[in-house]
């Protein structure tokens, strides 16, 4: 079998940026969750009623960008009311008759259910900074992938 000239070399940068990207493709996909993560924090944040008007803080600080297996990251939020607001839907009263609440004036109110608007605030961040983790991605290929002045 003959030997094509410069074979091992290019063989050996090849295994190089095998690993190279092994390494470092786990991390670049965990920074462009925390983009999108940080783009739903902020978009959770804007004024009603168009967003959520944040009241507690509790939705906004829990989302975040968690990574669930090498290649794959999760960015979300564990808070039960999340969806609702994501999505929209009705709300209807489980023990009782009423779903009884107090809004911002002070007032009570009992309903026999609340049609929430969907008022997204994940779909958007990803939508928003989408470039950004194109561009994150991008850039750890574009490394190791140099091969004789061609990159992939």
């Amino acid at each position: 079998m003959a030997e094509i000239p410069g074979m091992r070399h290019l063989a050996g940068k090849i295994d190089k940026a095998q690993a190279a990207l092994k390494a470092e493709l786990p991390r670049a996909l965990l920074r462009a969750g925390h983009v999108v993560a940080g783009q739903a924090q902020r978009n959770v944040s804007g004024p009603r009623p168009g967003h959520l008007g944040v009241v507690t803080n509790r939705l906004r600080s829990s989302i975040s960008a968690v990574k669930i297996a090498p290649l794959s990251v999760k960015v979300g939020t564990n808070v039960v009311y999340a969806a609702i607001h994501e999505f929209g839907g009705e709300i209807l009263p489980k023990r009782s008759a009423f779903l009884r609440f107090k809004t911002s004036d002070g007032e009570w109110h009992a309903v026999r259910r609340v049609d929430m608007p969907a008022r997204p605030y994940m779909r958007p961040a990803l939508d928003k900074k989408r470039a950004e983790v194109i561009a994150i991605v991008r850039a750890v290929y574009a490394g190791p992938l140099q091969i004789g002045g061609v990159s992939g």
